[in-house]
């Protein structure tokens, strides 16, 4: 069993408004396992569809199509990940293990 982190990327659509989509993201949050990373996943998912849809509805954007991606990768991928597309790619939390 190892470490995993998640990544993620979303796209918004909605009628009169450019599509909108966010080049992936490593979370530093770090997850025992695959089943924890997974619970993980849920949760982000979640989350960024909220954020979303109060930042549509502070903006008057009516029916938003939100799409999030998500997927676990081990601590190699991660680095990787990072080594591809640099700092601007992580997201801080703050938190080390969940």
């Amino acid at each position: 069993m190892g470490f995993f982190y998640v990544v993620f990327s979303f796209c918004v659509s909605a009628t009169g408004y450019e599509n909108y989509c966010q080049q992936e993201k490593l979370i530093d949050t770090q997850y025992l396992g695959l089943v924890s990373c997974y619970t993980g996943v849920s949760s982000i998912e979640r989350k960024t569809t909220e954020q979303i849809l109060q930042d549509a509805k502070k903006n008057n954007v009516k029916d938003p199509k939100i799409e999030v991606k998500t997927r676990c990768v081990t601590s190699a991928e991660s680095e990787t990940f990072l080594k591809q597309w640099g700092p601007s790619a992580l997201v801080i939390t703050g938190k080390k293990y969940e």
